[in-house]
């Protein structure tokens, strides 16, 4: 980032109303043009700084940061010019192809002061033109077609002849990314000066077009049914806002970039999730994805094993929790939900919002199954669930049992203002008479009831007090159960 220009500026740069471009309904909401969408987005905040740099002559060592929909690279005062007759061409057809939905921001600042005062005036400069009214002009239709092509163009992750693939630009059409040539062209990879870029679609059944929900749905283990699962890194913001320089600031979102960017990727691209997620979008320092519900805790599970370690390693010397932990929210569709785009944006908007109770909550959590957990009870979670099917596969219980003790949490929840507890045999009575009459009573039965028992209350108090991963675990069983 240092060079030996005698006047530098910051700019940055960022899209606007990414959200709503993405998910505004359309004739192949869950399909190619969905994935175009998101990969056109990833590709913009990556491509177009470059081109910049590139149409001012300048080296893409001034490159600072770039995707997730933002960038930041560094000009000399005389090239400001040049690099906003680029970036007004490209918000304009940026605005005619998102149909009116997504705007191109910018705002420049002089390197003049401590790097938190630069950051703070560039940040101010931008919200104010976030917050000021666009041009009037009636809504356009949305370059599907476009997007669509763009998504089937770039879905391998090599060229017919073994190389890497590259992404084109040019000037004559300054807000498109293209698969190949163009004026300028970019190497897709992860190498020195390549463009890193998390991609997958889950394919339909012959292999030609990205999975409908609906086949995602029927690829789910017990009850058929899709999800979105969204994650953000706790705090990170306030990681970067406290970058004492620049080159701080620039190392800390490349390594949470890189590794989110990887990671998301490769798990993607692994069995268990190969058929039955696709990405939807990583950014700086969230991401989303959407496909078959029980593939999508596991999927959650693993990322925050792997950022685990991560920070662990990389940042076990920075003081504070900022930026080291992630929460995430899964959002199931409801049963016989479908392809609308309707149904789409609503579950994820539910991610969304449980991705905000999630972290408002505390810091570290999964928000599933209509609870904001630990990720440490999530494991406890499962191994109570596994406890409750196997009284059903193997004892022969009734799987109505489960709704028996959904109806504990239920009566918990009816009382506004107050903690429900209650004596522990009255649970053991009701669960015992839930349970019924096994096909195979006997004295391991009785180990596991009594171990379901005392996972869902606890031991050793005079009161019971259900445990939250106890309503995590009792839905988790009846959605593999197929109930």
């Amino acid at each position: 980032m240092k060079t030996n220009m005698a006047t530098q500026l910051f700019l940055l740069g960022k899209l606007d109303g990414i959200e709503s471009f993405i998910l505004e309904q359309g004739p192949e909401h869950a399909g190619a043009a969905l994935a175009g969408r998101c990969l056109w987005i990833s590709l913009l905040s990556e491509v177009l700084p470059r081109a910049v740099l590139a149409e001012c002559g300048l080296a893409e060592l001034l490159l600072g940061v770039a995707g997730g929909g933002e960038f930041l690279i560094v000009l000399p005062e005389e090239s400001l010019g040049a690099a906003e007759t680029v970036l007004s061409a490209a918000a304009t057809e940026i605005k005619t192809l998102s149909g009116g939905l997504l705007r191109l921001l910018w705002t420049s600042t002089e390197n003049l002061g401590a790097w938190p005062f630069v950051r703070g005036r560039l940040l101010t400069q931008l919200r104010q033109k976030e917050g000021a009214p666009g041009p009037t002009a009636e809504r356009g239709p949305l370059a599907d077609d476009y997007f669509a092509e763009l998504a089937a163009s770039l879905a391998q992750v090599q060229t017919p002849d073994g190389t890497q693939q590259q992404v084109g630009w040019s000037m004559a059409s300054p807000g498109k990314v293209t698969a190949g040539s163009g004026d300028r062209t970019f190497t897709l990879g992860d190498g020195a000066g390549e463009i890193p870029l998390a991609r997958h679609q889950a394919m339909s059944e012959d292999g030609t077009t990205p999975a409908r929900l609906k086949d995602l749905a029927a690829r789910a283990q017990g009850a058929k049914r899709w999800g979105v699962l969204r994650g953000d890194v706790d705090g990170f913001g306030a990681r970067l806002r406290g970058a004492n320089t620049v080159e701080e600031h620039v190392k800390l979102a490349l390594a949470l970039k890189q590794f989110l960017t990887g990671e998301v990727r490769v798990l993607a691209l692994q069995g268990e999730f190969f058929r039955r997620v696709s990405l939807l979008w990583v950014g700086g320092d969230d991401f989303a994805v959407y496909g078959s519900w029980d593939a999508l805790i596991e999927f959650g599970r693993e990322i925050h094993r792997v950022f685990h370690r991560f920070t662990e390693e990389q940042w076990s010397s920075l003081l504070g929790r900022e930026g080291k932990t992630i929460s995430m929210a899964l959002a199931i569709a409801p049963q016989g939900a479908n392809d609308a785009g309707a149904s789409f944006r609503a579950v994820y908007e539910e991610a969304g919002r449980a991705l905000e109770v999630a972290k408002s909550e505390d810091k570290d959590c999964f928000y599933v199954l209509g609870r904001a957990i630990e990720w440490k009870q999530l494991q406890r979670s499962s191994d109570l669930k596994a406890s409750m099917i196997r009284l059903v596969r193997e004892f022969g219980c009734s799987a109505d049992f489960l709704q028996e003790l959904s109806g504990f949490f239920h009566d918990r929840l009816a009382l506004p203002g107050r903690e429900r507890t209650d004596r522990p045999w009255r649970y053991h009575r009701r669960i015992s008479a839930a349970l019924g009459d096994p096909r195979r009573a006997n004295a391991a039965f009785d180990k596991q009831k009594t171990a379901l028992i005392r996972d869902l209350i606890g031991g050793g108090s005079a009161h019971a007090r259900l445990r939250p991963t106890g309503r995590v675990a009792v839905d988790w069983a009846r959605l593999e159960l197929g109930l």
